[in-house]
């Protein structure tokens, strides 16, 4: 796992991303698929491998022969840490958020890693305020990428009123075509269970390819670890 540090363009500050690499990188000459992770609210950009033990889950996987070995990037999600204020909307944040990801971290990934740029080999998942991002980006980018990953994101349905899907909801074709699979999960006992159900009938009504896994547990680290595996 390696920690990057980079000026953002967008952000006009400091910031940072890890990067974990499969066993057998240094000795491969291949271009690898990519997973952007998103963490959660008030966290940090390495919650997923201090906490969420992402390297670890994956490492695990590519030695059960159940994964393709693949490159996962970790950005910071909270662009609030970046600007010292918690006064900027949430729309505010996501404009930012998605600009610094793929003006800034998704070249930086691109020029310093073996990685495919093409969006089949692409995806970006999270958990919580990061699931909410993930699927936004996710959908409103399908030229980007291919799949998603949204753990225990609650509020997505509140969201839409918002505008924070308006670039998919102005060419929703583009995603039905772009994206090869939408994927929710959430533990049976999370507070917004009913919101991430009004969520998934959302995207069957535009036609999104997707599926909504529930697990056991609450809005807690076991499922989201759960989720990535």
């Amino acid at each position: 796992v390696h920690e990057h540090w980079y000026e953002s363009s967008v952000v006009k500050a400091r910031r940072n991303f890890f990067v974990y690499t499969p066993p057998g990188y240094t000795r491969s000459n291949k271009k690898y698929p990519v997973l952007y992770l998103l963490q959660g609210a008030g966290g940090t950009a390495e919650d997923w491998t201090r906490t969420g033990r992402a390297n670890v889950i994956y490492d695990n996987l590519i030695a059960a022969g159940k994964v393709v070995p693949a490159v996962i990037v970790m950005p910071d999600g909270q662009i609030q840490h970046s600007l010292a204020t918690n006064s900027m909307s949430h729309q505010d944040t996501m404009v930012l958020l998605t600009a610094d990801l793929i003006q800034d971290v998704i070249p930086l990934v691109e020029h310093n890693y073996r990685v495919s740029d093409l969006p089949k080999d692409r995806a970006i998942a999270g958990l919580s305020a990061g699931a909410n991002q993930a699927m936004a980006i996710g959908l409103n980018h399908p030229e980007i990428f291919s799949q998603i990953g949204s753990f225990s994101g609650g509020n997505m349905f509140q969201y839409i009123s918002l505008g924070r899907y308006a670039d998919f909801l102005s060419n929703p074709e583009a995603s039905k075509k772009g994206l090869r699979l939408a994927w929710l999960s959430v533990g049976k006992d999370d507070h917004g269970v009913n919101n991430i159900k009004a969520f998934s009938n959302f995207l069957g009504q535009h036609e999104i390819k997707h599926s909504l896994t529930f697990m056991s547990g609450a809005h807690i680290w076991p499922v989201w670890r759960r989720s990535l595996r």
